[in-house]
């Protein structure tokens, strides 16, 4: 992969976390702290730079300076920039609720009592969309953005790398860029992409058919795509299918519902079932120490195999620590065994007593992984395709960089790159977020758990038992009755939701680092509240 496009996509190298952003745009949140900061010195304010007029795309890159330009720019002349060094925030600044969002990603959000970074202010006197990314960053990286005044912020979005924002004529807007490790410190330089609100103005779904041909044409209509494609896909109780989509891949083909993807941490559903197969069989205890069952990586004696699950384990996630993902691209034919992977983060104190917290870990999962192959005494990919796969003929599903199976549609351009190599990714991911699967094969997964085809009704009942998370199973406090789990891993975001009532799954995947999930997520929460209205 070109250094260009490996770039576009340190959005989303968060690999398998982008759990806290999907779960957060459901309902679902995180009571992990937000990590102390302290206050940085002041910043000199930002300069934009003019943008080529050739480009399809504005850009203005914001970067150190002591001049705030505008740009001559038919769009971003429509937005009146302000002197970041004339506007009075303190230490004292009140950025309301600014630890939302927080483990998005893995990057810690400021604290609501610190001004981190360079605030860079704008004021559109038109309605606007902007598209917000942080670039020149090393990883982890975050960006927020408040409106409002000086001592009275609003927090709008804490992001890893990119998000999008709708901006309003008239109203002030305040951003900045910071180091997810030391949210005190600048973290690179902003790139704004400006488009006219009137340009992305967005179909309504009111009286479609929830979750129809329709209603999903419409969703992913309102999508905007620059870089990649965005699907939505609804699978009905029949094994029916009707999918929209936006965007195409760089030899122009669009997503299907029959395609196969990079589906992240939506992985860790096929590891949690798979551990309760051992369950089910009586060799696993979900209450004894899982120490007990390994033994090639280390695992504190008072961790349960439930922990693990559930994510109470207190253990620390390996793609937190800053060098992880960073060496996945810098080594990309890299292979990581389990036991190297564990050692990332093998001298990190637990962050809390086991039991007592929830804390999104992908170390959990990868545990697990090594637990079902000392239980079993098989590699885990061949548990998985023995006991899931095969069974339910899951045709599209296997596990990246452990064997073979239908072609993954191309999240990239076509210039050299499509072929760039997953190894380092996939290993790194393993049972925490290396599957590759489609929209009818989740949909055959959640339907076969909830018919209890695959373990039995106590221990799907346990499965999601929670108030937001269960075994590899998100618990969303939005839309109760549906279960399901969002998924990241670099080029791809995904999430599945599925309701055991009607017998529907929902399955949205984008290759679009700025692509809207949240609107079309909640979009898909809003198709299946009304579905169950019907």
């Amino acid at each position: 992969m070109s250094n260009r496009r490996l770039g576009t996509w340190r959005w989303a190298v968060g690999l398998i976390a982008l759990l806290g952003l999907l779960a957060s745009a459901c309902g679902s949140s995180s009571d992990s702290a937000t990590p102390e900061v302290s206050t940085p010195e002041p910043t000199a304010p930002a300069t934009a730079a003019v943008p080529d007029a050739a480009t399809l795309d504005t850009e203005a890159d914001v970067a150190s300076d002591t001049d705030v330009e505008v740009p001559p720019n038919d769009l971003l002349a429509n937005v009146v920039v302000i002197d970041p060094a004339a506007l009075p925030f303190t230490d004292a600044m009140n950025t309301n609720a600014a630890t939302s969002d927080e483990d998005d990603a893995n990057v810690g959000c400021p604290s609501p009592e610190n001004d981190a970074s360079v605030w860079y202010s704008i004021t559109p006197t038109i309605d606007m969309r902007l598209s917000v990314s942080a670039e020149g960053s090393d990883f982890p990286a975050g960006v927020s953005a408040a409106s409002g005044e000086p001592g009275s912020l609003q927090l709008i979005e804490c992001r890893p790398f990119a998000f999008v924002v709708e901006a309003e004529a008239n109203v002030t807007y305040h951003f900045q860029v910071f180091d997810g490790e030391d949210p005190s410190s600048q973290g690179g330089n902003l790139v704004f992409r400006v488009e006219e609100a009137p340009e992305l103005v967005r179909e309504s779904t009111e009286g479609l058919a929830p979750l129809g041909q329709e209603f999903v044409e419409t969703v992913a209509g309102d999508i905007e795509v620059t870089d990649g494609a965005f699907m939505f896909a609804v699978v009905d109780a029949h094994g029916e299918a009707v999918a929209g989509s936006n965007g195409v891949d760089g030899d122009g083909n669009a997503p299907t519902a029959t395609d196969v993807f990079r589906i992240g941490s939506i992985t860790k559903v096929f590891t949690s079932a798979a551990t309760l197969t051992l369950v089910e069989d009586g060799v696993v205890d979900l209450d004894a120490p899982a120490s007990r069952y390994v033994s090639r990586v280390p695992v504190p004696d008072d961790v349960t195999v439930r922990d693990l699950l559930r994510h109470t384990s207190g253990i620390y996630n390996y793609t937190d620590d800053p060098d992880f993902i960073p060496s996945t691209f810098d080594a990309p034919d890299r292979f990581w065994t389990p036991e190297e992977v564990v050692a990332v983060v093998v001298d990190q104190p637990s962050l809390f007593e086991p039991g007592s917290e929830f804390r999104y870990s992908n170390t959990n999962y990868v545990i697990l992984g090594v637990l079902i192959e000392e239980v079993t005494g098989q590699q885990y990919h061949e548990v998985l395709r023995e006991r899931i796969i095969s069974p339910l003929g899951l045709s599209s599903t296997y596990l990246a960089g452990f064997e073979g199976g239908p072609e993954v549609f191309d999240p990239y351009e076509h210039e050299g790159d499509a072929d760039y190599d997953y190894t380092s990714v996939a290993s790194g991911a393993w049972s925490a977020g290396a599957m590759v699967s489609s929209a009818g094969d989740l949909h055959t997964l959640f339907t076969a758990l909830f018919d209890e085809e695959i373990v039995s009704s106590d221990l799907v009942a346990q499965m999601i038992d929670g108030t937001e998370y269960g075994f590899g199973m998100e618990l969303f406090q939005s839309g109760e009755g549906l279960f399901g789990h969002g998924g990241g891993i670099p080029g791809y975001v995904t999430f599945v939701l599925h309701s055991p009532e009607s017998g529907v799954t929902g399955f949205l995947v984008s290759t679009d680092p700025v692509a809207d999930n949240r609107y079309a997520i909640d979009k898909m929460f809003e198709g299946f509240a009304a579905l169950a209205s019907d």
